[in-house]
């Protein structure tokens, strides 16, 4: 059912920050489980992966060998080929951007956290 809201300045204030709030919760929820999954990994290594693969993706996971590579791309057509590199250059480009950024982030907290420490004793 869709709930009917009337514009008073007030009411649709408290609308959207339910909304903002359950959206922060469920957000909360998945961080939690995507942080434990990362844990997991981390500790156990190509055993979690496997298990969780055959869990989300009921597939176990294989790796292809290098001559079965060669020979996917030997028959993908040529303007795919060349769409699937440039989009691999995007991403690698964006997530070394995104590595700066987060490397600047951390070296403005760090004098912080060092003087929170300091504080704290």
């Amino acid at each position: 059912m869709i709930a009917i809201i009337r514009a008073d300045g007030t009411a649709e204030r408290r609308q959207l920050d339910a909304m903002r709030a359950r959206a922060a919760e469920k957000n909360a929820d998945i961080e939690l489980a995507v942080k434990d999954i990362m844990d997991h990994v981390r500790m156990e290594g190509f055993p979690a992966v496997e298990r969780y693969s055959l869990q989300f993706d009921h597939s176990a996971p294989y790796e292809l060998s290098k001559e079965q590579l060669d020979e996917a791309y030997s028959l993908c057509p040529p303007e795919l080929a060349a769409a699937l590199e440039h989009a691999a250059r995007n991403i690698w480009d964006y997530n070394e951007k995104l590595l700066r950024i987060r490397e600047q982030i951390q070296e403005r907290q760090q004098p912080r956290r060092q003087k929170e420490a300091a504080v704290s004793i």
